[in-house]
């Protein structure tokens, strides 16, 4: 049933995000309307490769990962573990969109940052 909502949850972003892409929108969009000059990704799978991707040139700034699982850099950006002294930056975007909450209560008091799933960027221009 997990595999499930996962499933259906990663369709779904990638699904709008998709359609974002086709009307020459992007997700740095909502960085940009929020007034967030620099990022940290946590998780490193292929959600965080498309968020890096959309985000190259448009003036967002994705200073590092943070994941426990992998090495030191991804795709040219420093890898951190969530117990090492994560460096200030105006957002933490979570990739893990099912676990937002449980990964914000973690790291939250380790860094004071704002805490952001990746569905609440991505349907930030939403139209229904």
């Amino acid at each position: 049933m997990q595999t499930m909502r996962l499933i259906d949850d990663l369709f779904r972003i990638m699904d709008y995000w998709m359609y974002l892409r086709k009307n020459q929108k992007s997700v740095a969009d909502f960085f940009k309307d929020q007034g967030l000059k620099t990022i940290a990704i946590h998780g490193m799978g292929s959600m965080a490769l498309h968020l890096i991707d959309d985000l190259k040139e448009s003036g967002v700034a994705v200073a590092y990962i943070i994941d426990n699982q992998r090495g030191t850099f991804y795709h040219e950006k420093p890898v951190l573990k969530e117990d090492d002294d994560l460096p200030a930056v105006d957002a933490i975007v979570v990739t893990a969109t099912l676990r937002f909450e449980e990964i914000k209560k973690e790291l939250s008091g380790k860094i004071k940052s704002r805490f952001i799933s990746l569905d609440e960027a991505v349907f930030y221009n939403y139209v229904s």
